[in-house]
């Protein structure tokens, strides 16, 4: 753990040489992450109310003009096709 916390850009690195701040930045969660790797699975899969699970899905949401009280309960994929097309 600790070659990779040496190897970890900060978040002014990338701000210093962009000339731009991170919209986002996603702590590292070497659990999480090698569950989900070792399972197969999405980090949400993996564990749902994971930080990191939590920032990216209000990331998603936020470049989609949406707020987390707009999200849709998951429906049937016709329905869902439908609703989609509808909009």
């Amino acid at each position: 753990q600790e070659a990779s916390r040496r190897t970890q850009l900060l978040p002014k690195d990338f701000e210093e040489t962009l000339k731009l701040a991170p919209a986002l930045v996603v702590p590292s969660d070497p659990a999480l992450f090698g569950q989900a790797a070792n399972n197969g699975q999405m980090l949400a899969e993996a564990i749902k109310t994971a930080k990191p699970v939590e920032l990216l899905r209000a990331f998603a949401l936020s470049l989609a003009g949406r707020s987390a009280a707009q999200r849709k309960k998951p429906a049937t994929a016709a329905k869902g096709l439908l609703a989609w097309l509808k909009s």
